[in-house]
């Protein structure tokens, strides 16, 4: 805008515009010879990986490159690096680094952050040193007990009397659509990802039992939900009643000739009767 009112004689550089080049991502490299090295690394990781992952190998190397210039200026190659006197050092550094937001106060990476910091650092070394360049360190620098480990919280669960109140609120849905998933998923335990892949034919009746998933092994006793589900399966709208199949569910009408539409077939362990109408 500044630069449309005349104010400014160039438009500003946005603050997260890609840069054109790799040598442009790793500008933050002060060492030349070093530099130099991450360039090539780099290259040859663009030609067989994607974009993206090679964008995060640049903005893991830069800060490990900063590290060195402001704490080892002596290293100027891969080559002149030793584990006791600039590794162990980048470990102690790397779980306490912190940045400052804009206008904010101090904060420390996140676990992830100073993970992939290390593991993009020790890939490095590793692939270089398969590669047999002549400036690969002379022994193993980094080993897999010095990446940072990731928290693992416990799974937490939904209180009875919570739950109570969020199957109550689930049950007041009048959408169809955001109703029976949610009480699919609390009555058989299946995954978010197992639910999206579910087709609307795919339930059936399992005999003394509720409705089940031919893809997994699962159940509800209670015969309400069994009957409300089996009125979702049917076409809700007079317009839809009146073709076979209906083109939205791909489920045959009731009174539809199941040979009219291949949806009406149901798997061989499933006997007639018990399979959703």
């Amino acid at each position: 805008m500044l630069y449309h009112l005349g104010i400014y004689e160039r438009p500003t550089p946005h603050g997260h515009a890609r840069e054109h080049t790799w040598a442009g991502y790793l500008k933050g490299v002060a060492q030349p010879e070093l530099k130099a090295e991450m360039l090539r690394y780099i290259e040859q990781m663009a030609a067989t990986r994607r974009t993206s992952t090679v964008i995060g190998y640049c903005h893991s190397l830069v800060p490990f490159a900063r590290y060195l210039a402001e704490h080892h200026p002596e290293v100027r190659s891969v080559a002149d690096l030793r584990r006791d006197a600039h590794i162990e050092p980048y470990l102690v550094w790397n779980a306490m680094r912190e940045w400052t937001p804009r206008g904010g106060t101090p904060q420390r990476y996140s676990a992830r952050e100073r993970q992939h910091g290390v593991l993009d650092v020790k890939f490095f070394f590793d692939t270089i040193t398969e590669w047999g360049w002549a400036e690969a360190p002379k022994r193993r620098l980094l080993f897999p007990s010095d990446v940072p480990k990731r928290d693992k919280p416990l799974p937490r669960f939904i209180p009875q009397d919570q739950e109570v109140r969020l199957m109550a609120a689930i049950r007041t849905q009048q959408d169809p659509f955001q109703r029976y998933p949610l009480e699919i998923l609390r009555a058989t335990g299946l995954r978010i990802g197992e639910l999206l892949n579910l087709k609307l034919d795919c339930v059936h009746q399992v005999p003394g039992q509720g409705p089940g998933s031919r893809y997994r092994s699962a159940s509800c006793a209670r015969s309400a939900w069994c009957r409300s589900m089996r009125r979702r399966w049917r076409c809700s709208t007079p317009s839809r009643r009146r073709e076979a199949p209906c083109d939205r569910c791909r489920i045959p009408r009731p009174d539809a000739p199941p040979s009219s539409c291949s949806c009406a077939t149901v798997r061989a362990s499933a006997s007639p009767s018990s399979a959703i109408p």
